[in-house]
């Protein structure tokens, strides 16, 4: 009879811990699983400073912790092939920290020509694969930005 009880109890447990995490992803949505991206100011041009916030407490209730998070500006549509990704920053990701990631950047003197912008994070982060042994993966979040191009002199 104790087996039982304790038995019921752990699944009552079991339970309402999966209706609060079903509760709070509720409360996100499927495009924040890699992070709630926010840029200050959005309207760029080459040399300005601006902030870049992410969020990743919906992702955690996604079960995905990042490993390390990489930021670009990058052409997100229609990329003719001739712009790769500019790398702002590669950050290790210290989830004691809180659930989020904030810093500043600059917009570097890179090649732009006029196409939409946008700042990406890129989330690597840890699962487990059928065998247990963790292996890392990848998923990433962008937001549009206005960055103003200079002109071409000649």
């Amino acid at each position: 009879m104790k087996f039982t009880a304790a038995s019921a109890l752990s699944c009552a447990a079991l339970a309402a811990a999966s209706a609060v995490t079903q509760e709070k992803r509720a409360d996100c949505p499927e495009a924040s699983r890699f992070g709630v991206l926010q840029v200050v100011p959005s309207n760029l041009t080459v040399g300005s400073g601006f902030t870049i916030h992410t969020d990743f407490s919906c992702a955690r209730t996604f079960g995905i912790v990042p490993k390390y998070t990489d930021y670009y500006i990058s052409v997100p549509e229609g990329n003719n092939g001739h712009e790769p990704p500019v790398l702002l920053y590669r950050r290790d990701y210290n989830p004691a920290g809180g659930d989020w990631d904030t810093f500043t950047a600059d917009v570097p003197a890179a090649f732009y020509f006029n196409a939409s912008y946008a700042v990406e994070v890129q989330v690597t982060y840890p699962q487990n694969g059928t065998d247990g042994q963790q292996y890392f993966t990848m998923g990433s979040t962008y937001l549009p930005i206005d960055l103003t191009v200079p002109q071409d002199p000649n």
